[in-house]
């Protein structure tokens, strides 16, 4: 998928990543433009459901300014490991113009 769908720069994210089917599936809906609602066990992969379709367009769209997604959680652990979880990426691609922040109430 990583060849023919998402942006050549998204393999500087996502280096030898292997997507699995309801990845593949929801990614390419979100390219689309198409709702999608993806439930699955612990630990299968959801946050990538989100991660690289966000990073894809950003990759496509370096020129606009701003924020560019928000994204929200209902406990602040869950969004220290998910940012956690884009930084992670962020590395993988060296020198990045995507930057991620948080929000939740308890930063200076």
């Amino acid at each position: 998928m990583q060849n023919s769908v998402l942006h050549s720069h998204c393999q500087q994210y996502f280096p030898k990543f292997n997507f699995y089917k309801h990845q593949e599936d929801a990614i390419h809906r979100a390219q689309n433009n198409e709702p999608y609602v993806l439930t699955t066990g612990t630990g299968s992969g959801k946050s990538i459901t989100y991660i690289v379709p966000i990073i894809d367009d950003l990759c496509r769209n370096p020129d606009l300014k701003g924020v560019r997604a928000i994204l929200v959680y209902p406990m602040n652990a869950l969004i220290n490991s998910q940012k956690q979880e884009f930084e992670k990426y962020l590395e993988n691609a060296g020198h990045s113009h995507i930057r991620v922040e948080q929000y939740t109430g308890q930063e200076t």
